[in-house]
């Protein structure tokens, strides 16, 4: 499997960008950091041994830990004692030395946002992307825009100018998998990691943004983020042609936004991630629960949004198009938090036209300039985007949330419940007076 490559040698690049002051067009193997890009290679190991110890290069090795407090086997088969022993559904937890070395441009103590103040574009911009999106630092691009770009499980980061297209998808550089690891390094440390709910995590983190420069969704012109949201469905079907020719099928992912450092966003340059899991052995509980729900919704007559009407949700509708429908959750978990759906019962995004994507980029933007509206909903925000995991053939509606920070008490942490300070009538009432609809 590729993400368990051989070590081997590199060609050159051959494209019409130029060279970055003296650096080479592809950034060798030996000189790769230790899991930048999900890359484990023999040399960077053998550098982390020396200078830290085995034992503690072993620890900083990517890892996936499920939770056995939570931790269940999933049962595909009703009604019989058949079960799956290497899938599971419920919690992990993804073990990465190398978040602490992201990037993060938002420093200092974060105040509570009282009111909306107007975006301030006199701003400097951020330098991280910058720096891509010039050439003047290596990247391993999976797609511009709607066309494919290198193979997702490619190990040579290269000096690529962005500046043809506008939007990107990216590796991250600082992932939570390991996504090429070198096979005599797997030999090493695999007896001292894996265990029955331990393995040596595999996956790939994407990273989607525009090469102009936003902070803010509803500072984004629609044609922009309608290209964020496809080119990560063409870097997902880059990545699933991929991974089934080394086959791998089964392929939870999830796609999101993290804006404000409130709600885990490092960076202010506006993007997006996706997290795609190789492990092949389960997903969370939250997956399962929404799986076993549509299928429960199959067998009590179809799904719920298909057959969802206006009428049902008149209390809480906020806006729709042609393609999507906004509305705010009746049984919220965040106060002021929003669904949207499409109309077309499809199980993900990776095949939708374009249409689609303007879409729910038109229903974002207008809803985030209504929740600016409201003074006590805080600015940074969370984009979910749920999805049937790849492989998986039944029933799947795809859909979204907004979900606005907020504090949240023991309550809220100790079981999925949620105490609402709004009624969501309310709150449905107070968005509908912004005008954004």
């Amino acid at each position: 499997m590729r993400y368990l490559c051989k070590k081997t040698g590199g060609g050159m690049y051959v494209s019409d960008n130029k060279p970055c002051e003296d650096k080479p067009l592809i950034l060798s193997r030996d000189k790769i950091p230790f899991g930048h890009w999900g890359i484990i290679t023999e040399e960077a190991f053998a550098r982390l041994v020396e200078t830290e110890g085995f034992d503690l290069a072993v620890r900083k090795v990517f890892q996936k830990r499920w939770d056995p407090i939570t931790t269940n086997h999933i049962d595909l088969t009703k009604g019989t004692e058949t079960h799956l022993p290497d899938k599971f559904a419920g919690e992990y937890t993804l073990i990465s030395a190398l978040r602490d070395q992201r990037p993060a441009e938002h420093k200092g103590v974060v105040e509570v946002i009282k009111t909306i103040t107007p975006h301030d574009t006199k701003k400097e911009p951020p330098k991280v992307f910058p720096e891509i999106i010039a050439g003047k630092d290596y990247s391993i691009v999976i797609s511009k825009d709607e066309v494919r770009n290198h193979d997702p499980f490619s190990d040579q980061p290269r000096l690529e100018t962005l500046t043809n297209c506008t939007v990107a998808t990216l590796i991250n550089r600082f992932p939570s998998y390991g996504r090429v690891i070198d096979e005599v390094v797997i030999r090493k440390v695999r007896p001292l990691i894996e265990k029955e709910l331990t393995r040596i995590s595999k996956g790939i983190n994407l990273v989607t943004f525009p090469t102009q420069y936003y902070e803010r969704i509803e500072d984004m012109p629609l044609e922009t983020l309608s290209k964020m949201f496809s080119s990560q469905a063409v870097a997902m079907q880059n990545i699933e042609r991929h991974a089934n020719r080394d086959g791998i099928r089964y392929m939870p992912f999830d796609l999101f936004f993290n804006i404000g450092p409130k709600v885990g966003g490092s960076l202010k340059w506006i993007h997006s991630q996706t997290y795609v899991d190789l492990n092949q052995d389960g997903h969370g509980r939250t997956m399962e629960e929404i799986l076993q729900s549509f299928e429960f919704q199959k067998r009590h007559g179809g799904c719920f949004f298909c057959n969802l009407k206006k009428s049902n949700i008149a209390d809480f509708f906020l806006y729709e198009n042609e393609s999507v429908v906004l509305y705010v959750n009746p049984s919220p978990q965040t106060n002021f938090e929003t669904i949207f759906y499409f109309k077309q019962h499809m199980p993900d995004i990776l095949q939708f036209p374009k249409e689609q994507f303007l879409a729910i980029a038109d229903v974002l933007v207008r809803d985030f300039k209504a929740l600016n509206g409201i003074s006590a909903v805080d600015a940074d925000r969370n984009i979910l985007i749920y999805q049937r995991p790849l492989g998986y053939n039944s029933q799947f509606h795809v859909f979204g949330k907004v979900v606005p920070y907020e504090i949240k008490g023991g309550k809220e942490r100790i079981d999925n419940a949620r105490v609402a300070q709004y009624n969501p009538q309310n709150v449905t009432d107070y968005l509908q007076k912004t005008g954004a609809f």
